[in-house]
């Protein structure tokens, strides 16, 4: 298919990654020493783009992320964010508003946490001990070659190298600059794919907690900042996404122990608000959603709700394979495996 596409274009070429375990991490570095072989000089003037299984790149986000790149003087790195709804009439079956809750809820965070951050994190004067970039992500991250070969790529040895390359620039206090478009994005579109992806997820969230062995350099150049990002780390991605169900199973267990039902109501409301602006965003944006049928006003508030209340299954699944095994190796590659079986059920 790849092959395919090039041909269709002047001066495009497929490059084969050949790695033993191939990976997206695997296949930007072979890309990223493929151009650097490749370009006449000026490094700081040429750009390595991920787009990967999931990104559409579509004309008005390539346009987007070019005009941004040369309105903001070419930027060490910039970052495209994205909805979560594209695969939405793929999902059916039993588990069809699980997934959809899902989405939303993902598209939500997007909106309302990674992309507000990246904004505030592209602003010239912001200051603090964790510098500026963080929660980097695989899908429309653009990085100037000469800031992706001083920071080596992405690293092979963590699932999520996304995260793993943020908080190395972070230590370097490199600034994100926000692209102003968004992309809409695949999403597992089955409760069990969901749950693979998550756990998949959450084994490099929890992988931080190895990087002071995996980035020896880096914590002793900055050992105070080092640790001090990783703590930030730990709580922003591991400790949230195992514990972010944990308010709401307290207002249910409170609405039976004292009788108030009312306060089972607060997040069923809350789920409701999370559809709400998502569809008015995704309007706002140029990207409107089929209305919803009545019977959807209540079915996507609660698929929302039910993956909310159970958003950490995945998270606790991988927790107790570390609990199972000490082989940290062993597990990330099952982990993978259970992650990439289920994308590819999806595509067949």
């Amino acid at each position: 298919m790849a092959e395919a596409l090039c041909a269709r274009f002047a001066g495009a070429a497929c490059v084969m990654d050949r790695s033993d375990v191939p990976g997206m991490a695997a296949a930007f570095n072979t890309g990223m020493r493929t151009v650097a072989g490749s370009v006449a000089g000026r490094p700081e003037e040429t750009y390595v783009v991920v787009c990967n299984a999931g990104s559409t790149a579509a004309p008005d986000s390539v346009q987007a992320l070019g005009d941004t790149l040369v309105a903001r003087s070419l930027p060490a790195v910039a970052q495209i964010n994205f909805l979560s709804l594209r695969t939405m009439d793929e999902m059916t079956g039993p588990g069809r508003w699980y997934a959809v809750g899902a989405a939303y809820y993902q598209t939500r965070w997007a909106f309302g946490f990674e992309y507000d951050l990246h904004r505030r994190n592209s602003a010239s004067r912001r200051r603090g001990p964790l510098g500026h970039s963080y929660h980097l992500k695989g899908h429309g991250l653009a990085l100037r070659l000469d800031t992706a070969l001083d920071a080596g790529g992405f690293s092979t040895a963590t699932p999520c190298e996304d995260l793993e390359l943020g908080f190395r620039l972070a230590l370097r206090r490199v600034p994100v600059q926000v692209v102003p478009v968004l992309e809409d994005t695949e999403h597992p579109t089955t409760a069990t794919a969901v749950t693979a992806q998550k756990r998949y997820w959450y084994s490099g969230m929890i992988d931080v907690l190895q990087f002071h062995w995996l980035l020896p350099e880096d914590r002793a150049a900055q050992p105070w900042r080092f640790e001090l990002s990783r703590l930030a780390s730990v709580y922003r991605s591991a400790g949230c996404f195992l514990l972010g169900p944990v308010p709401y199973w307290i207002l249910l267990g409170a609405a039976v122990a004292l009788g108030r039902p009312v306060l089972a109501v607060l997040p069923f409301l809350n789920a409701a608000l999370s559809a709400w602006l998502v569809r008015r965003a995704a309007r706002l944006l140029g990207r409107p959603l089929p209305a919803l049928r009545p019977a959807e006003l209540v079915l996507l508030p609660a698929g929302i709700l039910v993956w909310s209340l159970t958003r950490n299954i995945g998270p606790v699944q991988y927790l107790w394979s570390m609990a199972r095994s000490s082989d940290r190796q062993g597990r990330l590659r099952a982990t993978h495996l259970l992650h990439v079986e289920d994308s590819e059920k999806r595509s067949v």
